[in-house]
């Protein structure tokens, strides 16, 4: 394959104004016509791939190529890691408490003048996974006057083969090791345990699954209450061979996650709300919404006839809706714009509204929340994506970068000590950012985007407490990915509510300092020793569960 070749002009070195003009221009052309020409190759390699296919033959074959690191983790870290100190002679071990001690003497004939000097202390951690079989003698007693029979339940919860123990670990071995069930199965009949692939489909599909609903709901209610913002973000997911969506909400004390079958605005207010009846407004918010999606003026003047500031009822909309478009198969796209705006304007006249949604720049998550803020490690993406071939353009492009990883780590101080004066000092030097002055199209277009996007990028500004990036989400959405991977899909709607609830449950519980293991035990014990992680994360968070 022909390498591209490089071009090297310093356009600085010319004096000459009107050349210089030219030549800017005719680099400009260079990289129009280089990208132009390379998406024409990738559409002209595809027709050729099907049309081999149509002849019966094989299309290229799908060779991954090596793929360059656009994730800017590495520059985000810089900017964020202080600088290592020399910690060496430490032990990662120092805190540990042992359970017990043993004293080891020494082994072989020591010297006639060797001194006894006390002991060196090592701690050794150990595992032990142990089966064992209990026998139950459960009392029994029947009545002939009441004809019925009376056993003394078993003891914690537990099912007639089974300890809680052993549905803990399955849920465990499932959703943080992310085995297999098959491999599941294999690790505890290695050990010794008689187990059934049914029996451990069971124990993770369907075991009590209202109960962690229920708490899914309890922590996503206190997660709302407990911060000012949220972070969001959705990856696929697959239920019965279907495409669908998983969306994630969190912040620094939960993570909850929503298998649906859209990733629309109404799909999100719904888990938002979880699932509480649909309410639409008309109010001033909802005209405004209306000319934000660009629906036609005369489109919008038919709405005038109903009644403002008005709470409408999913029925009660639809009739609305269906007087003004009698075939619900036409104009959708309109139908659908109504829908979103009435129901945003409703959702934020809620008292749980939330205050700031933290995303990246998917079209799906704005107007949502009262307030948008962006993610930094997003936007520098878009930088990172471009692949100039005029030397003078990559000079640029890394100058950019350099400014705005700079100011990134001036936002970062802001954060830890916020005033006016660096607040003032931020904004000023995001406004010199975007005034780059780049000759690069791409990048040229790029900044503008950027510019445009001020308010939400610069939104923690106004809240520090909000983070500059969405790394949190993305991390979450991996453990969604992660398990798509090992299960393909869920077969069921119950398989997919247990999967989001206990997937929920665990990573807050992970958050919370909290052993996912013994808290799912705990739960399904029924003992509830454990407080419950909604009230976790109103104690750490210090707010009232009656706020808001």
């Amino acid at each position: 394959m022909q390498r591209t070749p490089q071009i090297h002009i310093n356009l600085e070195a010319i004096t000459d104004n009107n050349l210089r003009q030219v030549l800017t221009d005719c680099l400009q052309i260079i990289e129009a016509l280089y990208e132009e020409n390379a998406s024409l190759k990738s559409k002209l390699q595809k027709l050729g791939d099907e049309h081999n296919r149509l002849k019966g033959e094989q299309g290229k074959p799908k060779i991954r190529p090596n793929n360059r690191d656009i994730s800017s983790t590495k520059e985000k870290n810089a900017a964020e890691r202080p600088k290592k100190e020399n910690h060496r002679g430490k032990r990662g071990k120092k805190n540990l408490t042992p359970d017990r001690t043993v004293i080891v003497p020494y082994p072989d004939k020591l010297p006639d003048d060797a001194k006894f000097k006390g002991h060196e202390s090592v701690i050794l951690s150990s595992l032990k996974i142990t089966v064992e079989n209990v026998e139950y003698k459960l009392e029994k007693y029947h009545s002939k006057s009441k004809k019925k029979t009376y056993i003394a339940p078993l003891p914690g919860g537990s099912s007639r083969d089974y300890d809680v123990s052993v549905q803990a670990m399955v849920i465990v071995l499932n959703k943080v090791v992310k085995s297999t069930q098959s491999k599941i199965r294999n690790f505890l009949t290695g050990m010794g345990l008689m187990i059934s692939s049914a029996t451990i489909s069971r124990m993770i599909s369907n075991t009590n699954l209202d109960v962690f609903i229920q708490e899914k709901a309890a922590i996503f209610e206190a997660g709302i209450k407990s911060s000012s913002f949220l972070q969001s973000d959705d990856t696929m997911a697959r239920v019965k061979g279907k495409n669908c969506h998983a969306h994630i909400f969190g912040n620094d004390y939960f993570t909850v996650y929503f298998t649906e079958a859209r990733k629309d605005r109404i799909t999100l207010i719904d888990c938002l709300r979880l699932k509480r009846p649909r309410q639409y407004l008309f109010n001033e918010e909802f005209f405004t919404l209306l000319h934000y999606f660009k629906l036609p003026r005369s489109r919008i003047q038919a709405l005038d006839n109903f009644a403002k500031n008005q709470i409408y009822s999913e029925e009660q909309f639809s009739l609305i809706l269906s007087a003004l478009y009698p075939d619900e198969n036409k104009l959708k796209i309109y139908q659908s714009r109504i829908r979103e705006a009435a129901y945003i304007a409703a959702y934020h006249q809620e008292p749980d509204c939330i205050q700031a949604l933290l995303t990246d720049d998917a079209p799906q998550f704005q107007c949502i929340a009262l307030n948008h803020a962006l993610c930094w490690i997003h936007e520098a993406r878009h930088y990172k994506k471009m692949t100039p071939i005029v030397a003078y353009h990559k000079t640029q492009l890394k100058s950019f970068q350099n400014k705005f990883w700079k100011l990134y780590r001036q936002f970062l101080a802001y954060k830890k000590n916020p005033t006016p004066e660096a607040k003032a000092l931020i904004k000023r030097a995001f406004d010199a950012l975007c005034r780059f002055k780049a000759t690069y199209p791409a990048l040229k277009e790029r900044i503008a985007k950027t510019r445009a996007n001020k308010s939400q990028l610069l939104y923690a500004l106004t809240d520090p407490a909000v983070p500059l990036h969405n790394n949190d989400s993305e991390l979450a959405a991996r453990e969604k990915v992660r398990e798509l991977d090992i299960h393909f899909h869920t077969m069921s709607p119950d398989g997919t509510a247990s999967s989001d609830a206990l997937l929920s449950i665990i990573c807050t519980a992970r958050k919370l300092g909290i052993n996912p293991m013994d808290y799912i035990e705990d739960r399904l014990s029924g003992k509830l020793k454990l407080p419950a992680l909604a009230d976790l994360i109103y104690i750490r968070s210090g707010v009232s569960p009656i706020s808001g």
